[in-house]
């Protein structure tokens, strides 16, 4: 009982560690990426010039998904960091491309090992990724990481869309909207395929 206590107490604390945004303490440089559930820029941080990645949300839910996610995720070097997020942005680390563009700069074994080192973490609390594939994973130094939470969901949970086709399971890439259950499988067989990729 004592330790549920503790492990609620944590994660409730961890959740109040990442800070709210505040626009004016940055400079967009540039847009990077328009996707489907949300765009990201290139931005600035004023006061100490470190260049950020924010992700601005087209919809509450997709916003509310990632940010719940996140809250859960405890500090990994295979997962992207958060520096702060407000009601419809998030504002990451800035990592290197996606692993697509850095094939010839990666060590396909060391990428593979880090790579299931942050499944495994978000695995170890119960989250599903939901979206492993190239583009899913940057580049940090040396470092290989995880981004764009927006699948994640805990397993057994029942969800209409989750994954992209190609790096779908079987079960889960059938045409129109059928209810699938989450589960870590998924997120071994996209990272199968992503490494078989590469």
């Amino acid at each position: 009982m004592w330790i549920m206590l503790f492990f609620l107490f944590l994660e409730i604390t961890y959740a109040l560690f990442i800070p709210s945004c505040n626009r004016r303490d940055f400079d967009r440089i540039r847009p990077l990426k328009d996707g489907a559930q949300a765009h990201t820029n290139l931005i600035r941080e004023i006061s100490t010039n470190i260049i950020y990645v924010e992700k601005l949300f087209n919809n509450k839910q997709e916003m509310e998904r990632e940010a719940r996610a996140l809250q859960m995720i405890r500090p990994h070097p295979n997962l992207i960091d958060v520096r702060c997020m407000d009601q419809s942005s998030i504002v990451f680390e800035r990592g290197e491309g996606n692993l697509l563009d850095l094939v010839s700069q990666v060590n396909i074994e060391d990428m593979t090992y880090q790579l299931i080192e942050g499944i495994r973490a978000l695995h170890a609390i119960n989250l599903v990724h939901g979206d492993i594939k190239p583009n899913n994973i940057v580049k940090l130094g040396q470092t290989i990481k995880l981004i764009d939470f927006g699948f994640t969901g805990r397993p057994g949970e029942m969800r209409c869309g989750f994954g992209t086709k190609g790096f779908m399971a079987p079960e889960l890439n059938i045409p129109g909207c059928r209810q699938r259950q989450l589960g870590p499988a998924i997120d071994w067989f996209a990272a199968g395929v992503t490494v078989y990729v590469m």
